[in-house]
């Protein structure tokens, strides 16, 4: 993450990964950079651009999101090229909103202002919104890096009805942040990215 020369508070996070992915066949490798706006009042998304690559490196997956904060709307697209397939949307919000690079940082802030519950927005890639809870429901001692740490649970509650029948069938998604500040993220077990993808767990590679 680094800041972004004559545009104070704002900051740019850029990503690389290698793998497979929910949702592709093969292995795959992405990119993304991903503009936010931080400072001591707020924590805001600005500008999301991820795109996938196949083995030989052709774009397969081309995703943007693309936020106005001020009136409270997020557009996106997502454009699977193999399909030769193109969806645009676009929501309305009132309140915080998340995505998944900036949901780490948005707990850090929860945490270090001694709140154990806060909800929010959540956009993925399908593309959706969803409302989510995040909730404080205890403390553990987990492993990693071969390290016994002390973190906070946290839930991460999708808010789609109790009576739900797709609800009742999602695995539970959780994060775990460390319990001393900065509150650094450790790891995250639940959902990789859509309420279709398959159950992983993610785990911090810092010491």
């Amino acid at each position: 993450t680094v800041p972004i020369p004559d545009r104070p508070g704002h900051f740019l996070l850029m990503e690389e990964g290698k793998g497979n992915y929910s949702g592709f066949k093969g292995f795959t490798s992405n990119k993304s950079e991903f503009e936010f706006i931080s400072d001591g009042k707020r924590l805001e998304p600005v500008y999301l651009k991820r795109q996938v690559f196949s083995d030989g490196g052709k774009v397969i997956f081309e995703e943007t999101e693309t936020f106005d904060n001020d009136k409270g709307r997020v557009e996106c697209e997502v454009k699977h090229l193999i399909k030769n397939e193109n969806n645009k949307k676009a929501f309305n919000y009132k309140g915080d909103i998340v995505n998944q690079f900036m949901m780490g940082s948005y707990i850090r802030r929860f945490l270090q202002a001694g709140e154990k519950e806060k909800t929010t927005y959540l956009v993925n890639d399908e593309p959706a919104l969803y409302r989510v809870t995040l909730k404080v429901v205890g403390k553990e001692e987990i492993t990693v890096n071969g390290k016994k740490r002390e973190a906070y649970k946290i839930y991460v509650d999708p808010q789609i009805g109790l009576l739900s029948p797709v609800k009742a069938f999602l695995p539970k998604n959780y994060d775990w942040h460390s319990t001393r500040p900065p509150y650094e993220w450790l790891m995250f077990r639940g959902l990789e990215s859509s309420i279709n993808s398959p159950k992983v767990e993610i785990v911090s590679l810092a010491n």
